[in-house]
């Protein structure tokens, strides 16, 4: 092969790589988890609760609404980054309880909240 080939070939793979990996880093992680503290100052994580990242104003891609899963989690991936408030509603014991925090998106990062919810 000529060394203009070989050259060629290694521009490509670099050009390949680079667009592969700048799609990767552009997606933002967030991990939400959603807990309350009960009567003996334990943090108890809350399944089923609701959570609406932003509002309507917002990006189709960066509002949703969410819910908890049983271990109180919801993961979520957002493609640009963001900085948008969390509001989490749920019913606990009949009790109707309420929290929000913001959540910073930051690409190729995975942020973590953990959001407390209190009674209304």
């Amino acid at each position: 092969m000529k060394l203009s080939k070989i050259m060629t070939l290694i521009l490509v793979a670099t050009i390949a790589f680079s667009a592969i990996s700048c799609q990767k880093d552009s997606e933002c992680k967030g991990i939400v988890t959603v807990v309350f503290v009960d009567e003996n100052d334990n943090k108890v994580p809350v399944p089923g609760c609701k959570l609406v990242f932003g509002d309507t104003s917002f990006a189709k891609d960066v509002y949703r609404i969410a819910v908890t899963d049983v271990t109180g989690k919801y993961e979520g991936t957002w493609k640009h980054e963001a900085h948008i408030r969390v509001v989490a509603t749920a019913v606990v014991d009949t009790l109707s309880y309420q929290g929000a925090n913001s959540l910073k998106l930051v690409n190729g990062e995975t942020t973590e909240l953990e959001l407390f919810i209190k009674p209304l």
